[in-house]
């Protein structure tokens, strides 16, 4: 066999583990006993928060990433007690 088809086989052998693992202990994270009783949207949050995408944490959490999009909270920018003040009259 010449050795540029086995080469090429050995590339698509290949698996990135480190994502495997990744996934697996995100698992391993949200069965745990303090997150087993939240709900998805907070797991997702949490997850998200560690840095997994929501796309990620959807698949983790058996759930979609149209449904976490949708459900998940915006984020509103929080005002500062200046910019709430209103003029004072001189």
């Amino acid at each position: 066999m010449p050795k540029s088809i086995t080469a090429s086989r050995q590339v698509e052998a290949r698996t990135d583990w480190t994502e495997v693992i990744a996934k697996a202990l995100t698992y391993l994270v949200v069965s745990s006993p303090g997150l087993k009783d939240k709900k998805v949207t907070e797991k997702a949050a949490f997850l998200m928060g560690l840095g997994l995408a929501r796309k990620d944490a959807a698949a983790v959490l058996g759930s979609t990433d149209d449904s976490l999009r949708v459900n998940l909270p915006k984020k509103t920018p929080r005002r500062t007690k200046s910019a709430t003040r209103t003029r004072q009259k001189r």
